[in-house]
């Protein structure tokens, strides 16, 4: 078992040098993404013709940018010089592009251009070169570029239409593609399902301007790999990310559907009615697919499914992550009722990854340690958790006999530095005066029944202070995140619309059940059934002061002390998985890989 924490070093931001993303254009609908990609395309073309320059531009294949091609034919007649406009295509066709039936792929809208003489042959770049051989084309598509940009005295493309599969392919370019390190304009690649043609990493990374297409959630690993703070540019889709003056010359156009994970969706009976519960995944679930250990993530205060960084950098080749919603909560459900509702939702999940053959870790982080403690009492009863559950990592966990602490350090670091007015500052600041000298059990009770009166009252001064607590919320976690940019627009939307009632159930029912969970002395029943726990926590964090009983007391279970004394931005140190996701990684692998070799034992 791990019994000291390897942490990865990740790069630091030198002094003055600041993270840099492309601008980010969210669409909500298919019509709204193909008239923004239009639009923008016409008039940087528009831009460049205007000045009497010839326009480059580089074609994807595939379905991404079919609408934009569509929409650009239909507003043709917007281009103010279309004859000083050229097209050539970023990579050789592969043969599951091809064939696609009422779908305007890059090679349709040439054609279509042509056949309504939008344009002529000769503005197609290597249509006269034998395409049926790759070598020969690549040595002659390479000449044409090369003449063109000596004519035109460029270096780049003056527009490129570009996507990303789910597994980071850009163009003709892998992952770690042997195009990296090339200083040509085309070459051959091989490390593709085929051989085929692609512009190279260096030569993309010379366009003026970048429309980088996000279309459907298989999309959204490729995105965050695309954002992610200490990304390298040696890698797809990372490298684009890495031009010069990016946020100008670099926009990423997404609908809704690359903003959400792929989903497993199961659905559970209760005697209060149906739930649906909803597991983002990496990539497409499929019971047929191998059987490695199912890591199950499970979120804490908010409802805030912060993972991504973990759903996308796992090594896939050894487990597979998911991250847990709580289900959606049936009418009749008593507020009293919700954690147990959350219990046996969690056990209805391992049951479900238990039976298709994986075995199961849960990855829990700050207040699912209250649900994670409810298990432990009723765990002979829990029949997939029983079976499947094979170990827990315990991340920053909460503790309801804690309270105070979160209370007191909630409002110094999230609403009396937020934008409050003057008789509302006043109420908070006189709080917190009362709150200081109050018992531990005391400013327990009286949460709970705050949360209670929260949720049965509807009152404008709670909304408008909650607004604010969602917004402070929000900031904190933008400016922690791994992930800053591509999280921004769901997190919001998330958090925006999260009502204060879902809030107050869920915290009153968590306290509530923490009362008698104080008097766990030790994990009786993960011992029982051996499931090995391993605890990460950090001695000053500011929302889940750490309670070693029962955890120091349990034989199968490893404290991971991760503070880092010189942290000031203590928020840090309660969300550690989302500014250190590699370092969490690697935890994950470790744990995961040491408790499958003592079940194989």
């Amino acid at each position: 078992m791990v019994n000291q924490l390897e942490k990865i070093v990740l790069p630091k931001l030198t002094e003055g040098e600041q993270y840099a993303a492309p601008k980010t254009v969210h669409l909500n609908n298919q019509a709204e993404f193909s008239a923004a990609v239009g639009i923008d395309f016409i008039q940087t073309a528009n831009e460049v013709t205007g000045k009497g320059n010839k326009f480059l531009v580089g074609l994807s294949h595939g379905i991404s940018p079919s609408g934009p091609y569509q929409y650009i034919l239909d507003h043709y007649e917007e281009i103010n010089h279309p004859e000083l406009i050229h097209y050539t295509f970023v990579n050789s066709k592969l043969q599951r592009q091809r064939g696609l039936i009422e779908v305007k792929d890059a090679v349709a809208f040439v054609k279509e251009l042509l056949r309504t003489e939008k344009i002529t042959k000769d503005q197609i770049i290597g249509r006269s070169v034998d395409r049926d051989n790759l070598d020969v084309y690549r040595k002659g598509i390479n000449k044409l570029l090369k003449d063109y940009f000596k004519q035109s005295e460029k270096r780049g493309l003056d527009y490129v239409f570009l996507a990303s599969d789910p597994n980071g392919l850009v163009a003709g370019i892998t992952r770690e593609s042997e195009a990296f390190g090339s200083s040509e304009f085309v070459v051959k690649v091989t490390d593709t399902k085929e051989p085929e043609l692609t512009f190279t990493p260096q030569f993309l990374t010379q366009s003026h301007r970048i429309a980088f297409l996000a279309t459907k959630a298989d999309k959204r690993r490729a995105l965050a790999w695309l954002y992610y703070k200490w990304a390298t540019p040696d890698k797809s889709p990372e490298f684009l990310r890495f031009i010069d003056d990016v946020e100008a010359r670099m926009t990423v156009f997404v609908d809704d559907r690359a903003l959400t994970w792929p989903q497993l969706i199961l659905s559970r009976r209760t005697d209060y009615g149906s739930t649906t519960i909803k597991i983002d995944m990496a990539e497409p679930f499929s019971v047929s697919q191998s059987k490695k250990p199912v890591v199950l993530m499970i979120h804490g205060f908010l409802g805030l499914n912060s993972f991504d960084a973990l759903l996308s950098f796992s090594p896939d080749e050894e487990y597979i992550p998911a991250a847990l919603h709580f289900g959606t909560i049936p009418y009749q459900l008593p507020m009293s009722q919700y954690s147990q509702f959350v219990v046996e939702n969690i056990d209805y999940v391992v049951d479900y990854f238990g039976k298709h053959g994986h075995p199961v870790y849960i990855f829990d982080h700050s207040m699912a340690n209250i649900y994670m403690l409810m298990i432990e009492e009723q765990l002979p009863k829990l029949n997939g958790i029983k079976r499947y559950l094979k170990g827990r990592i315990a991340s920053n966990p909460f503790f309801g006999s804690e309270v105070k602490h979160t209370t007191i350090n909630f409002l110094d670091k999230v609403l009396l530095p937020g934008k409050l007015s003057f008789s509302d500052r006043m109420v908070f600041k006189a709080s917190r005066k009362a709150i200081a000298p109050q018992s531990k059990s005391f400013n327990r009770e009286m949460s709970i029944q705050l949360n209670k009166w929260l949720v049965k009252k509807d009152n404008i001064i709670t909304e408008k202070v909650w607004m604010e607590i969602k917004k402070r919320v929000i900031a904190i976690v933008m400016d922690l995140d791994s992930l800053p940019e591509l999280n921004r627009i769901p997190l919001t939307h998330t958090v925006m619309k999260l009502p204060i009632k879902l809030f107050a159930i869920q915290i009153q029912s968590a306290l509530r059940e923490s009362k008698h969970l104080d008097n766990l002395e030790k994990l009786s029943n993960y011992e029982k059934f051996k499931i090995p726990t391993l605890v990460l926590k950090s001695s000053i964090d500011p929302i889940a002061k750490f309670v070693y009983k029962p955890y120091e007391y349990t034989e199968n279970c490893t404290i991971l002390d991760i503070t880092n004394y010189d942290e000031r931005d203590l928020f840090k140190e309660h969300l550690y998985y989302l500014i250190r996701p590699q370092t969490t990684i690697n935890v994950i692998r470790q744990f995961v890989e040491a408790t499958e070799a003592t079940h194989a034992d």
